[in-house]
């Protein structure tokens, strides 16, 4: 029977340094503050335009404008979420590849076990 001890996975998790907070949150944070400085702006464009309009027709095109840049908004932050949820499943992903290769390095394979368990009994 082979035993395999897992405590080593969580040295060589944070000898990698495996953490989603070190990864992906950063790589979110800062495109999210990007997107919202961005969005911002243009919403206080908007409202500008809007206290500017002189005419019915001007504030219905301005309202648009500002209405666009809420559907953006959306638009541009689902993206952001499905970028970082992508960058998780990427690192979970190599984080398992490499878990699967040092265990099959570490651990016999099945035909070898049954070799050395006919082997001794052959001694026997």
């Amino acid at each position: 029977m082979v035993r395999l001890g897992f405590d080593w996975i969580d040295v060589v998790a944070s000898d990698n340094h495996f953490s989603l907070s070190e990864r992906v949150l950063p790589a979110y944070l800062a495109a999210y503050e990007v997107l919202h400085r961005t969005h911002l702006e243009r919403v206080e464009e908007c409202k500008q335009s809007i206290a500017k309009v002189t005419s019915q027709e001007e504030y219905a095109d301005a309202r648009c404008d500002l209405y666009d840049e809420e559907y953006r908004w959306h638009e541009q932050t689902q993206a952001l979420a499905t970028m970082a949820l992508t960058l998780t499943a990427s690192a979970n992903k190599s984080f398992l590849d490499q878990m699967k290769r040092a265990v099959s390095v570490h651990t016999p394979s099945r035909l070898t076990v049954l070799w050395e368990a006919s082997a001794a009994e052959a001694d026997h």
